[in-house]
């Protein structure tokens, strides 16, 4: 380009091709240009020095700023008339030459400065955005602070006057707020602070100060007429302004969980024909474009059919021309890939990362390359079309042909490699240059260092510019969590693009139905879907709404409120052309790209990577994973290549809090903090948004695994060991990725033979000991990687699964379930019969191997040895925990506590009571079913179809609780006991008849150690035990307290008959107690004696506890159970006897006739 020549349409600038350009700036007569590896050029008009080259001589083409060399230039600014040039290095340094006027350069002196400068200001905060006005600067730094100086005339300074500053000077009028854009005119400003508001200060001649008049505002005035508008981003032209508003302000940084590939896939079938995201498919796309002879024909004239002809003919050109490149590499390239991956696979060791080779009979065809060196003799196969198994014939070649190869022919292929990924090259462009450019990088360190600063630059540019992606990107629509009465919401969505939307639903959405209606209608108004209801069934099924537009309206009425509603819009596009197909390879060669850094980002790249583009390319990837815009998979990768920094020996560059300059992420409050800051903040959230809207998919059926995209998000979470910040401290909800992390930190140090982490040690030790005798010693040699080598885990394994049975319970034990009496509901798990009258095995309970099976009201739950749960039954008010209200009579799985990896050690409930309790391995309390009187200690009565953390628990360790029908009970590890749910007859032991809806403590058995506690039905009572100790309260009919008469007692009080007989269990069934002692194995029982369920031989009542006699006399009894009207032990030596009511077979004996004492049980 040369001086004076005017253009009237664009010409590329040729002085800097090749190099690529991310900054631009235009002063008075002269243009500057910033490139990606921080260099400077300037070029035009010079006679005030403001090109920085050291003299006054102007320049036609762009001309490097030497005396900035070694420094990386991250922003520059150009003044006008009597220029200047401000330039701000990316260690926060501010530099400024030129014409020195009015003090504009800030260095005291006002003559001409023909070399950059340093400029000195306030408490170097380091610089944000820097502007030349005509005589004047401005800076804004990265605390939101504004510095200007030179000229005051027009009051350009904001400093409330008129003269002149020769020092940058701190715009003392905007002290109190955070400014985050300025913007400067010919002479007046503009600045935007984080909450939207717009000041303005300077000249005023042509209303551009906004204020309503022509007068000129001295000091930042804000202005008035844009307060109602949310301004996100302003501009200055010469003497007029621009504001930009934006729509309902939204919170950033939330984070929406990323969808499925398809919304319905139980089978998994994306992960073998490829996922959307991915482009699967796209060849076959590609054929279904019109014909281009029709097109042509279909032209009305033959001048236009003649034009079309000729492009065409052109585009024939250029891609044969860029076929032969590519057909020219691309058999060599594949020869030698395949080679090193044969070698790999027989040799077990990492490949030679060489992929790439071209006979010198060929080389002639890349005569477009601008390579200044001949080629030499090679030494070529015979025959070019066949794949030559010689690989170090072809590594040598390779390193021969990429030693023909400058830099400047590897730009060149980075051009063309940025079509190619847009499938502008052939079928394996992508493929053939992504490997040739790798190739060379491996034997030149300049062509390394260049692609590496491409790499950065494209993942910086990405995360500037998020708005690139043209895919519509998934809506998060939801109501205020509980939603209020008397409401009304609603919302238009439109997906431009898409062939249908997708609405998928949390499964927490619960709504009073019929009451409290979500209506989901499609563009033209018909009424798609109605929505409400509090079961998970209701909320379950995904809505497809065909057309790219949709409306809802929630509305809500006085009655009872629920948690509410949450769903995700998503995007269905018609299959088309790889995205850009309608772009011109110009404007795809311009924009950044993912895809092409992609194929070209690998961390041996430079041999020797620096600090700084460490920290640059962990702060770009940490931006790009945060993108919603970017597709699953381009963030997939950036998450992945994080962790493969992150663990690599350059990790200790990464320096958290100092990245901010690289791209900066915004905070709610307007500021910038750095990306890795910001992604491990926002982790935990999205950790746990994706896994709570993928786990109600994979449990649901509607999909097979869990998402790419959660795995490697899980495994950054393990990796930066997030399971042991504060932010996962809460066990309910972190149980199921502390357990990950503690496999996958085994795996790992099994894997590469390091020590073994304390955790997981812990465990293995708390195995060990349970299995180990008393007197038994244990050496630690299982811990010693040294000791075990490959070959024994091999042997371990190959042991593991062809004997899987010898490895899943300890000395080989297998428990089987007997079940018998009423199974009208299905409860004995797919025993056949509604009354089962003799012990009969439940297969479908036995294959479960359960260590502990309990029973409620028509229900029955096994809990196995890894803590899961199963349930069957009825399954009203959500009584069995599975999701919903329906009955199941096979074992079910409570997918809500082994989805998040509870590990679950009792379960409790009621022979009379339709809720639940549920007690895990750390402590934690879990609650579901009925939720009349509060008994599920939530603080409502709302029944809870799905197990539901007790939060007034939180921060306690509970180690037993109990159901009565309408109450509940726990102990803690201390021995405090906690009630709650119905208080009438003062069951509670509150000293009063309150209801209580939360946990509260007994606060008469304070300083008591609490070992057992029991909770009754109907008019209910409560038992419990201290070590020596019986205590009862509650009703007091029949005598069930146990003190001799039928006295109620809101309080507990002594049951003296049972001192010191060293009760450990206490059960209440309809009317009656029963305490088993374990000095000596007896039984006692007392209350009402009708049906015998007493077992002492009639039908009397007793107001003491009696010992239970008869066959039980010389047996020590391990463990007693009871239904409402009859009871069942087990003896020490494992006979089971039974007694009491019997009208559904349950005694087992075969009959329907009450038994009235113990009778074994055959």
């Amino acid at each position: 380009m040369y001086m004076y020549r005017s253009y009237n349409t664009p010409k590329m600038i040729e002085g800097l091709q090749g190099k690529h350009v991310r900054d631009i700036a235009c002063g008075s007569g002269y243009s500057t240009a910033i490139t990606s590896n921080g260099e400077l050029y300037t070029w035009g008009q010079g006679h005030r020095g403001q090109l920085g080259h050291g003299d006054c001589c102007s320049v036609s083409k762009p001309k490097q700023v030497r005396e900035l060399e070694g420094h990386r230039v991250v922003g520059v600014a150009c003044g006008l008339r009597l220029p200047h040039t401000l330039a701000v290095t990316d260690s926060g340094t501010l530099w400024s030459w030129g014409d020195g006027a009015f003090g504009k350069l800030g260095i005291e002196r006002t003559q001409f400065a023909h070399t950059p400068q340093k400029v000195q200001f306030g408490d170097h905060q380091g610089v944000a955005q820097l502007h030349c006005g005509v005589h004047f600067s401005l800076i804004l730094t990265k605390d939101g602070s504004i510095y200007t100086w030179g000229r005051g005339e027009y009051f350009r300074l904001g400093s409330d006057a008129s003269t002149n500053i020769k020092m940058p000077h701190k715009v003392e009028g905007l002290a109190h707020k955070k400014v985050v854009q300025v913007a400067v005119g010919a002479m007046h400003c503009l600045a935007l602070t984080d909450n939207g508001e717009v000041f303005s200060w300077g000249d005023n001649e042509h209303g551009q100060q906004g204020n309503g008049s022509l007068t000129a505002n001295r000091k930042p005035q804000l202005i008035t007429a844009l307060k109602d508008h949310r301004i996100t981003k302003i501009a200055c032209g010469s003497s007029h302004c621009v504001a930009f508003a934006a729509g309902t302000p939204t919170a950033t940084g939330e984070f929406s969980p990323v969808s499925f590939p398809a919304s319905q896939d139980p089978l998994g079938s994306s992960l073998l024909v490829g996922r959307p995201d991915d482009g699967a498919g796209g060849e076959q796309d590609e054929m279904k474009r019109p014909s281009l002879t029709k097109i042509v024909l279909s032209l009305q004239t033959p001048a236009k059919q003649q034009e079309a002809l000729g492009h065409m003919q052109t585009a024939l050109q250029i891609a044969y021309a860029r076929d032969a490149i590519v057909n020219s590499l691309g058999g060599v390239a594949l020869a030698a890939q395949e080679t090193a991956e044969d070698l790999q696979e027989e040799e077990g060791t990492s490949a030679v990362e060489i992929t790439g080779v071209i006979p010198s009979s060929e080389i002639s065809s890349l005569a477009g390359f601008s390579s200044t060196k001949q080629p030499e003799e090679l030494e070529v196969p015979q025959s070019s079309d066949k794949v030559i198994p010689n690989f170090p014939l072809l590594a040598r070649d390779l390193i021969s042909f990429t030693h023909l190869l400058t830099v400047e022919d590897a730009r060149v292929m980075v051009d063309l490699l940025k079509l190619a990924v847009a499938r502008r090259v052939g079928t394996r462009g992508k493929e053939t240059l992504g490997a040739v450019l790798t190739a060379m990088a491996k034997t030149n360190t300049e062509v390394a260092t260049m692609l590496m600063e491409l790499c950065i630059n494209e993942l910086e540019e990405v995360a500037r510019s998020p708005r690139i992606s043209e895919t519509p990107q998934p809506i998060l629509q939801e109501s205020p969590h509980p939603y209020h009465d008397n409401c009304t919401y609603s919302n238009n969505i439109h997906m431009p693009g898409a062939e249908a939307l997708i609405l998928t639903f949390d499964p927490r959405c619960s709504t009073e139905r019929r009451h409290d209606v979500l209506v989901i209608k499609d563009g033209s108004g018909a009424v798609i879907a109605v929505k409400s209801g509090r079961d998970t069934a209701d909320w379950a099924q995904d809505i497809r709404v065909v057309g790219d537009e949709l409306s809802w309206t929630f509305k809500s009425d006085g009655s009872v409120n629920g948690w509410g509603f949450r769903f995700t819009v998503n995007p269905i596009l018609p299959k088309k052309v790889h995205g850009g197909s309608e772009l011109s390879d110009r404007v795809l060669q311009s924009r950044p790209s993912v895809d092409l850094v992609t194929c070209l980002l690998d961390f041996q790249l430079g041999s020797a990577p620096t600090q700084e583009s460490v920290s640059r390319l962990g702060a770009a990837l940490a931006s790009c994973a945060q993108l919603s815009t970017l597709g699953a998979s381009q963030r997939m990768w950036a998450i992945q290549h994080f962790r493969k920094l992150l663990n690599s020996p350059t990790s200790g560059f990464l320096v958290f809090g100092a990245m901010g300059s690289c791209c900066p992420v915004k905070e709610a409050g307007g500021g910038s903090i750095s990306p890795l800051i910001s992604l491990m903040r926002c982790l935990p959230d999205a950790l746990f948004k994706q896994f709570n809207y993928e786990i109600a998919h994979v449990t649901g059926g509607t999909q097979l695994q869990h998402s790419s995209f959660l795995q490697s998000l899980v495994l950054l979470g393990c990796d930066v060991e997030l399971d042991c910040m504060e932010s996962c401290s809460d066990s309910t909800k972190w149980t199921w990725f502390a357990q990950f992390c503690v496999a996958a930190r085994m795996a790992r140090a099994i894997q590469n033979r390091t020590p073994i982490p304390a955790t997981c040690l812990a465990e293995v030790d708390a195995c060990i000991e349970s299995l180990t005798q008393p007197g038994e010693k244990s050496n630690r040699d299982h811990e010693n990687n040294e000791i075990f080598k490959l070959e024994h885990d091999e042997q371990l394994l190959l042991w593991m699964q062809r004997y899987p049975k010898e490895w899943v319970i300890p000395l080989g034990i297998a428990f089987s379930v007997y079940g018998w009496g009423h199974n009208h509901r299905g409860q004995l798990g797919g025993v056949e019969g509604n009354k089962i009258k003799t012990p009969r095995l439940c297969e479908a309970f036995s294959e479960l191997s359960p260590v502990k099976v309990t029973g409620g009201e028509q229900t029955m739950f096994a809990i196995t040895k890894d803590g899961k749960v199963y349930a069957s039954g009825y399954g009203a008010y959500g009584r069995l925990g599975i999701g919903g209200v329906d009955s199941v009579s096979t074992p079910t799985l409570i997918t809500s506590f082994a989805t998040r990896g509870i590990v679950v050690s009792k379960v409790a409930c009621h022979s009379g009571g339709k809720h639940c309790l549920a007690l895990t391995n750390n402590g934690e309390m879990y609650s579901w079913g009925e939720g009349d009187d509060g008994k599920l200690g939530h603080g409502g009565t709302a029944n809870v179809d799905t197990p539901r953390f007790v939060d007034a628990m939180k921060g306690k360790r509970v180690v037993d609780a109990e159901c009565g029908s309408s109450h509940s009970a726990c102990i803690l590890d201390d021995g405090s006991l906690y009630t709650w749910g119905k208080g009438r007859y003062g069951r509670l032991g509150h000293n009063d008849y309150e209801t209580q809806y939360k946990p509260k403590q007994v606060m008469a058995l304070k300083g008591e150690k609490i070992v057992a506690v029991a909770c009754g039905s109907g008019d209910a009572h409560s038992l419990a035990a201290s070590k020596e100790t019986v205590f009862s309260w509650g009703d007091g009919d029949y005598g069930k307290l146990g003190r001799g008469g039928n006295e109620g007692s809101k309080v507990p009080k002594r049951v003296d008959s049972l001192s010191g007989k060293g009760v450990v269990k206490l059960m209440c069934g309809s009317q009656f107690s029963i305490a088993l002692t374990t000095k000596n194995g007896h039984i006692y029982t007392w209350g009402k004696g009708d049906y015998y369920r007493l077992g002492h031989a009639d039908d009397s009542h007793q107001r003491l506890p009696k010992r239970v006699m008869g066959p039980l006399a010389n047996k020590i009894v391990v463990d007693v159970a009871c239904g409402s009207l009859h009871c069942v032990c087990c003896t020490s030596n494992g006979q089971v006897f039974t007694w009491g009511d019997n009208d559904e077979g349950q005694i087992g004996n075969d009959s329907v006739t009450p038994v009235q004492g113990p009778q074994v049980c055959e």
